[in-house]
């Protein structure tokens, strides 16, 4: 099994390292980069598929900014994007900050692991294994209260 993978990241040094990397890896079936959420969301709710989203949650929003997500950071993306779709692992990625240390944990969505700039690609390739192993047992806890919130939401 090979995941389907976004990066979204402002920072373009970023994104070309970790699209050679996650290439590299064979872990990986096909790799999409965006340097905005706004591209990202436009692309998941005209129904383009991924497994994993590593999201910068320090993300910088450019100032075409639509109005409802000013204010947001990329943590309330992750919330936003976990909530609409339910199987979507994303692990979170920034700059050393403690706050948010405190932060992610009280929101409704988990993240599937945590990335610290400079990115340590031997954590992501740990990260992908973990990854894949959540998608081919769907009967792990995390799993099991996904799939209760989406028989929910139907």
């Amino acid at each position: 099994m090979r995941l389907r993978v976004a990066v979204c990241d402002s920072q373009p040094d970023t994104l070309s390292s970790m699209e050679r990397f996650l290439v590299d890896t064979k872990l990986v079936s096909c790799v999409t980069c965006y340097n905005n959420v706004r591209e990202l969301r436009d692309e998941l709710n005209e129904g383009k598929e991924i497994d994993l989203l590593i999201l910068d949650i320090d993300h910088v929003f450019d100032e075409h900014i639509a109005e409802e997500d000013k204010g947001k950071n990329g943590i309330d993306v992750a919330c936003e994007l976990g909530q609409k779709y339910p199987f979507l692992q994303i692990i979170y990625m920034a700059e050393q900050n403690v706050e948010y240390a405190q932060t992610i944990f009280l929101r409704p969505v988990q993240p599937a692991g945590f990335l610290i700039k400079p990115v340590k690609m031997d954590y992501v390739y740990q990260l992908l294994l973990l990854a894949i192993e959540r998608q081919k047992n769907p009967g792990t806890p995390d799993s099991k209260k996904k799939k209760k919130k989406t028989e929910k939401t139907e």
